[in-house]
């Protein structure tokens, strides 16, 4: 890439709708979403990512974290935050988001701009969509190191209640969805804390020991 070509493809401002369900069967959603016409839109594939905040915390702090992940088709680097109400429930996820076209020349990037490496993270996702009353869904098939496969339903267009209609055709629970990031999903499966994981530096791969806040 020469010194004058810049990473930045397109940039994407959404509220992010999403829901996630966990210990969930993966063969048995992908043979309902087979039956009920959902297409393959991605093959499961490794994900690899990096989290990055400054040094103070300043992002963590609004409920915020910068996010470079490469997801074998495109890489994207993008700045999430969690709103929360009085209770600490995530209301709204708001995402920023470019496609870049250099996984290293992003991170350095990051670097020179004063953000810190929180963690190194990596998961495998499988992406299915489907149109259901007028509304098109995403339904990720998502694997991530220590804990059980979970389904994560995310509104591309339309209704909210789009994602009701089909957790129910999938047999989900609806009240039990977990809102957020991938944080409360960990916190469902070990005597942790949200804080308990922020606070963790190191990586979270599939072929590493289980970390030590994990084994409590």
């Amino acid at each position: 890439m020469g010194s004058n070509e810049r990473f930045i493809a397109r940039l994407i401002v959404a509220e992010e709708i999403e829901v996630k369900f966990l210990d969930t069967d993966h063969n048995d959603i992908r043979s309902k979403l087979e039956k009920m016409g959902a297409i393959q839109t991605h093959k499961r594939t490794l994900h690899k990512r990096k989290v990055y905040d400054y040094a103070s915390g300043l992002l963590e702090e609004k409920g915020g974290w910068v996010r470079l992940r490469d997801e074998g088709d495109k890489i994207t680097l993008t700045y999430k935050q969690n709103n929360f109400n009085n209770s600490g429930k995530v209301i709204k996820t708001l995402e920023d988001e470019v496609i870049v076209d250099d996984y290293d020349e992003a991170d350095r990037f990051l670097r020179s701009i004063g953000l810190k490496e929180k963690s190194t993270q990596e998961n495998y996702r499988e992406v299915w969509r489907v149109s259901i009353d007028g509304s098109i869904v995403d339904i990720m098939l998502d694997e991530w190191p220590f804990v059980k496969p979970f389904v994560e339903l995310e509104l591309v267009e339309g209704s909210r209640n789009a994602l009701k209609e089909l957790a129910v055709q999938l047999g989900l629970r609806f009240e039990d969805a977990l809102e957020g990031s991938v944080i409360p999903v960990y916190m469902s499966e070990y005597n942790v804390t949200a804080q308990d994981i922020r606070d963790y530096r190191g990586p979270m791969l599939f072929n590493q020991p289980r970390p030590d806040f994990l084994k409590r």
